[in-house]
């Protein structure tokens, strides 16, 4: 069975709810992994979820790199000709006051809002993409992220349940104690916890807050967690409604009923991959258009 972590872009509880007629659940859960991968094919990426890259470019001879896949939570290292790059910093003047003449590697902050866009790393202070096969090495992490929500531990049931405004809680990324900035520790489901331990939420039994030590009561901590775009989602599981329905009428184009009613399936789809034109619309602007790297090491 799939999950959020790995790849479903919806969950089997979410889809139990949606379709009218669910069929059993491990053929419903098969079908969600299925056409997620379908839907990600489509818009050509691995994961939306937070997920670590090793990429492999070509050097142009350029200021500016594209990276693959997006949004861009942190870069790891950036190696060009066997050569680390730094992370660019201001460089002081005599004085002490920071000039406009920065050194190493920049980019621009993700938007907070899905889709996003892109990740563009620019070198400067002479730094360039050096022109040669296979010269440029990256390590980064991507995916829609939701950083730093606070939220405050209740007294009992000592739950907090994340407010998720872009989509579905997918991932953990991890909980602050904002008191000493110190992170908390995960556990598993069901574990007995102690102060500054907790359980994150798991979709997959249908499990949506965060779980905390009665010990824990009143501290306010910082929540960082992966997500599934909402649009990304309704995606899925209108794909998965159309799906579903068609395994009671596979190859089946019309359907006359006691000769007073005639019932006609329509194809609504454009280039293939069986997704119809509404979805196609939806996912659109999460299409990534961008060659792949190289060399990829997801």
């Amino acid at each position: 069975m799939g999950s959020l972590a790995t790849g479903d872009l919806t969950t089997l509880a979410t889809a139990q709810a949606y379709l009218s007629n669910a069929p059993n659940p491990t053929v419903l859960s098969g079908m969600i992994t299925r056409v997620s991968r379908s839907i990600l094919s489509y818009i050509n990426r691995p994961m939306i979820v937070p997920t670590n890259y090793n990429e492999v470019y070509n050097g142009q001879n350029t200021k500016q790199l594209v990276l693959f896949n997006w949004p861009i939570i942190a870069l790891n290292t950036l190696t060009v000709h066997n050569v680390k790059i730094p992370a660019a910093n201001p460089v002081p003047n005599l004085n002490g006051v920071p000039t406009a003449s920065p050194w190493g590697y920049r980019y621009a902050p993700p938007e907070l809002a899905p889709p996003g866009a892109p990740a563009v790393v620019e070198l400067v202070g002479g730094w360039a993409y050096w022109r040669g096969m296979q010269t440029t090495v990256v390590s980064y992490r991507a995916g829609y992220l939701v950083s730093n929500e606070l939220q405050i531990v209740p007294a009992t049931p000592f739950q907090v349940t994340p407010n998720m405004p872009f989509g579905q809680w997918a991932t953990d990324e991890g909980v602050i104690n904002v008191a000493t900035g110190q992170p908390m520790t995960p556990m598993p489901t069901n574990a007995t916890l102690a102060s500054g331990q907790y359980i994150p939420p798991n979709p997959s039994v249908g499990q949506s807050y965060y779980a905390f030590s009665a010990a824990d009561t009143g501290l306010q901590v910082s929540l960082s967690y992966g997500y599934i775009p909402g649009d990304i989602e309704q995606a899925t599981l209108e794909t998965v409604a159309e799906r579903a329905a068609y395994r009671t009428r596979p190859g089946v184009r019309s359907q006359s009923l006691a000769a007073q009613e005639t019932i006609s399936y329509g194809v609504d789809n454009r280039v293939g991959y069986g997704l119809s034109s509404y979805v196609m619309d939806i996912l659109g602007s999460y299409c990534n258009v961008l060659p792949p790297p190289i060399g990829a090491d997801v």
